[in-house]
């Protein structure tokens, strides 16, 4: 969930890199985080530091965060119609 996420974080956005830089600077001895769990690490670490910072993902969209209208989440919409709404 967290990895299809990250798409919908908009592309101008500054602060991803910054955020993957720290992630990849913290010593492996002092993570918190299994390797398995990084991206959830990630998206939640660029949501702290929003101009309101929440963990919660679902209000990320609603605040217009995350864009939900991109091209990968308008191809995730498109494929779950097809399945789902044949």
């Amino acid at each position: 969930m967290e990895d299809f996420l990250a798409f919908l974080v908009p592309e101008d956005d500054q602060l991803l890199q910054p955020v993957d830089e720290f992630l990849d600077g913290l010593p492996a001895t002092a993570r918190r985080f299994r390797n398995a769990h990084r991206s959830k690490a990630r998206i939640h670490t660029w949501l702290s530091v929003q101009d309101e910072p929440d963990g919660r993902l679902g209000l990320a969209i609603t605040r217009q965060c995350l864009d939900p209208n991109c091209d990968v989440a308008q191809e995730f919409i498109d494929w779950v119609k097809r399945v789902l709404l044949g």
